[in-house]
């Protein structure tokens, strides 16, 4: 969670994990997202997803204003934050579906 805040727009003002849910307090920077250049967009873009730096660049670069607006959502930030969440979970217990599913 806190490695995923340091790639996105967001900053986390608060948590709280418990057995069966998670609560976040996320503070949004205003247009932080705005000051980073093309290449800085692609290069956190590229820590979310795997894959080769040269091929994200090729790729995104067309992208890059879509992924610079995805870099301050919120929703975004969720979802990205339980598919990681399910699946460190599913690996560890050899299981599949959603961590929160139950």
């Amino acid at each position: 969670m806190l490695r995923l805040s340091e790639i996105f727009a967001l900053e986390i003002s608060a948590y709280s994990v418990m057995s069966n849910q998670y609560h976040i307090k996320l503070y949004i920077s205003g247009n932080e997202e705005r000051s980073w250049s093309d290449k800085e967009v692609i290069k956190r873009w590229h820590r979310l997803f795997k894959g080769s730096m040269q091929n994200s660049i090729r790729i995104i670069k067309n992208q890059v204003e879509e992924c610079r607006n995805r870099l301050n959502n919120v929703s975004w930030f969720m979802r990205i934050l339980n598919e990681k969440i399910a699946r460190k979970t599913n690996k560890e217990e050899g299981s599949s579906g959603r961590f929160w599913a139950d």
